[in-house]
Parts: C-alpha cells; sequence; structure tokens
C-alpha cells in the first residue's frame, strides 16, 4: 500500500454505511439506520448516527406515526425543498426529507 492509499483508507467514514447523494452539497449522508427520536409531531427526525432532519409537512402526518427503533433507508429524492426520500423499512411508508444536521 503506498502513502496516497494509506491516507484515503484512514479517512474512511466512522459512521457506517454511507454514500455521496447528489444533493447541491459534497457531504456524506447515511444510507440505512433507526430511528432515535420523532419530535414536533413528526416535523424532525433525528437517526441513530445523530443526523437531523427536517420532513416535508406533506408527510408529517404519517411520520408522527412513526417509532423509535424504526429502520429506515435514505435515498435521493426528486423534491428541491425536501432532496431526500426517508423510507420506513418496516412499512415501506415514504418521507419527503431536508437534512438539518450530519
Amino acid at each position: 500500500m503506498n502513502l496516497s492509499q494509506k491516507a484515503s483508507a484512514s479517512q474512511t467514514p466512522a459512521r457506517g454505511p454511507t454514500r455521496s447523494v447528489p444533493n447541491g452539497h459534497s457531504s456524506q449522508v447515511p444510507v440505512e439506520g433507526y430511528i432515535q427520536e420523532v419530535s414536533g409531531s413528526g416535523t424532525i427526525i433525528t437517526l441513530s448516527d445523530g443526523s437531523i432532519w427536517k420532513v416535508s409537512p406533506l408527510n408529517q402526518v404519517d411520520t408522527a406515526l412513526w417509532l423509535p427503533v424504526t429502520d429506515v433507508r435514505i435515498v435521493a429524492g426528486d423534491d428541491p425543498s425536501y432532496p431526500y426520500k426517508m423510507i420506513n423499512k418496516d412499512d415501506g411508508e415514504v418521507a419527503n426529507v431536508e437534512l438539518l444536521s450530519y
């Protein structure tokens, strides 16, 4: 392993599986995790990795019922205001979300 390979290997994220998702930023976002907390009547969802997501008002009636420890998957979405989709892996419900903090 050469020096540049060692440097690259040492920069691997420590937060479980990640991948680049096009969002107008160059951030890494989680692909999968579980819900740690749902607050604000489904407005804000915090995941197990500490990332915080704002839910589209159109989806809050559903996400208000999502429970902690529910497994979710994050994928790229098509709404510029909420550029990701959070998929509830237990029941297949989908919510448009915006990454607030990672």
